[in-house]
Formats: structure tokens, C-alpha cells, sequence
């Protein structure tokens, strides 16, 4: 099959989450993360689109095969976000997502209106790789399927359960110890480590609500130089590492 005029149209508007949500698609333009997608089989895929040439030169498999659509260099380079595009453009479905929720999880990751993409997609880096696979996002953070973010979490998208709620009435019903990260919160490095949530603010305004309970942790990073704040996925890690890793 060969691409068209309107199926090139379609995957295009993939690009705004308006389009992403009428059309329960989403699209990957990296031919690294594109594999990874197949091979995990998070997300039932839709199209492969690839040049003649890679596909004569691959074996694709059953199940793929006839999922590929043929295009030209230009049409690749007309439809991805990158300048330098490869030879593949990957189209899942949102519908059919497979949950690899953990339920014996001992720790969560809550984001609050995190909205930068390449932040939402290194904390979904961060999580994989300290193997917490559940994050839990306010309704107004950034998209998951949004491409800035697929292309920021290098795969890790695939691996870590994400999910959009009412923020506020999630914590509220919250059991667990939830660390609330802020400015002037206590030190990490004086918490205890217990597992539950690890929450991180917005980018500009942090979490802009108070929590009560005794199960809320006030943490914060020491800070020891002179910069303002800090990059909210950098702080994640630096949160991250001293309650989740071994140090």
C-alpha cells in the first residue's frame, strides 16, 4: 500500500492533542522508539510508514507486514517534526493500551500541571529507570502521546503506567505518605524512606494548594549555590534517587 493525500493529512494532525483524541492515535517519528513500540506491544500498532528501500531491505514479520504503508523521503519529511527523519513513522492506537501497573509498587511518581513535554518525558525516564512504573498526572498536565514528550522519554513511555485524575481528590483519598516536594521543605536527606508518592509541582507555581494530613511529607533539595530553582525533571531525580535508589 501506498501512502495517499489523505491518510498523509491524518497522521500529520497527530501533532495537536485535539486530533490525537478524535482519532485515538498518536505517532512516533524516531525509528529507535519505533521498534521499541513494536517489540513491546504497549500500544496496538496502526501504520508503519517506511521508504521502498527499507522496506525491501528488512524482513518485517507477520503482524507488521501488513500494517506497512509505503512513502516517499519527502512525504516522511513533510509529515515528522524532525528535519533529519529516518526511514520510519510508527501510528499506534491510544485504545487497547495494556497496563503494566505493578500493584505490589512501592513507590508512585504525581506530577501537577507539570506542562513542559521534555520534562513529562525524562521523568518518565527517571521512573523506568528506578522501576516505578505508575505516574499519576493532574487532568492539566501535559499529554503523554504529545510527540515532544514520546520523543524526551526515549521509550520509557512504553514501560511506565500513565495516569490523568482530579489531582486534588486523588491525594485526598491518598493513604500512603505522599512528599510534597518544595522549596522549603525538609531535606531529603533527613527523610525517612517509607515508598508512596513523590509529588512534583508546575513548572512556574509549584503545587499550589495546601495538603493536610499525616501522611503529607514536606520535602525539598538543599540548596547550597546561588540558582533560583530548579529544572522540575532535575529535581525529580535528585528526589527520586535519594528515596528510591540505594544511596
Amino acid at each position: 500500500m501506498y501512502l495517499s493525500q489523505s491518510q498523509q493529512k491524518k497522521i500529520k494532525s497527530l501533532t495537536t492533542k485535539k486530533n490525537r483524541q478524535k482519532l485515538s492515535l498518536f505517532r512516533i517519528d524516531r525509528k529507535k522508539i519505533v521498534l521499541e513500540a513494536i517489540n513491546e506491544n504497549t500500544f496496538p500498532l496502526e501504520y508503519l510508514l517506511m521508504t521502498q528501500d527499507h522496506f525491501d531491505k528488512n524482513d518485517w514479520g507477520e503482524g507488521v507486514q501488513e500494517k506497512i504503508i509505503i512513502a516517499s523521503q519527502k512525504q516522511l519529511n513533510n509529515i515528522s517534526n524532525h528535519k533529519n527523519q529516518g526511514k520510519l513513522i510508527g501510528v499506534f492506537k491510544t485504545l487497547g493500551y495494556k497496563n503494566k501497573k505493578d500493584n505490589e509498587q512501592k513507590w508512585e511518581i504525581g506530577l501537577w500541571d507539570v506542562q513542559d513535554p521534555s520534562n513529562f518525558g525524562a521523568i518518565l525516564r527517571i521512573a523506568d529507570w528506578y522501576n516505578i512504573n505508575q505516574v499519576i498526572c493532574s487532568s492539566n498536565t501535559v499529554d503523554l502521546f504529545n510527540p515532544k514528550v514520546i520523543d524526551a522519554s526515549m521509550g520509557s513511555f512504553l514501560r511506565v503506567n500513565v495516569q490523568y485524575t482530579e489531582m486534588y481528590s486523588f491525594l485526598t483519598n491518598y493513604k500512603l505518605p505522599i512528599y510534597k516536594t518544595q522549596m522549603n521543605g525538609r531535606s531529603i536527606y533527613e527523610q525517612e524512606k517509607m515508598g508512596g508518592l513523590i509529588l512534583i509541582g508546575n513548572e512556574s507555581n509549584g503545587i499550589p494548594i495546601e495538603l493536610v494530613g499525616e501522611n503529607i511529607h514536606e520535602i525539598g533539595i538543599p540548596k547550597i549555590g546561588s540558582a533560583e530553582s530548579l529544572n522540575a525533571s532535575v529535581a525529580c531525580g535528585i528526589v527520586v534517587d535519594r528515596l528510591v535508589g540505594n544511596c
